[in-house]
């Protein structure tokens, strides 16, 4: 249960600490760990653009930092609905890389899981995210319906002026 109370603390004050220059966005997905979940779910992120004289780069942010709040569920008949919290960076401009860090709280509103799943792949301009991630459980019972081994797709919408 300590880990459970830390993890909350840091994402509460990495939410924090976005929230002076964060822009919100909307989060979706489709992850496959066994069986097909889709995620929803709301962020605050933040943009580093460097300027460059080069014009095809001129406005393209060279990495995006992201702290984020999301659901995923499954549509099988053993309904499992997940509550993630997590940090994600994207670096875009030379190598299209994303890292992400996720603690997940998976039930069936009968039994519990939780996860610290680590993700490492590519992304589209910050904007279409491809990961590898693995499911690291940290209690001795899983559900079967969700393997250690996951592929996410997710799309990050932001709603910045620019």
């Amino acid at each position: 249960m300590k880990k459970f109370w830390f993890v909350i603390l840091w994402m509460t004050l990495g939410l924090m600490s976005h929230q002076a220059q964060g822009q919100w966005a909307l989060r979706g997905g489709y992850t496959y760990q066994l069986n097909s979940f889709a995620e929803v779910g709301v962020g605050l992120i933040t943009k580093k653009i460097k300027p460059s004289h080069d014009f095809v780069t001129l406005r393209i942010p060279e990495r995006i930092n992201s702290v984020f709040l999301s659901t995923e569920f499954n549509f099988a008949s053993n309904f499992i609905l997940g509550g993630k919290l997590g940090y994600e960076i994207a670096w875009i401009r030379w190598a299209p890389v994303t890292a992400r860090l996720n603690y997940a709280y998976y039930t069936d509103f009968t039994n519990q899981d939780m996860r610290i799943i680590p993700e490492a792949g590519v992304n589209l301009f910050g904007f279409l995210h491809l990961t590898y991630g693995y499911n690291i459980p940290l209690q001795a019972t899983e559900f079967e319906a969700i393997s250690r081994s996951r592929i996410s797709l997710v799309i990050v919408k932001d709603f910045s002026k620019k």
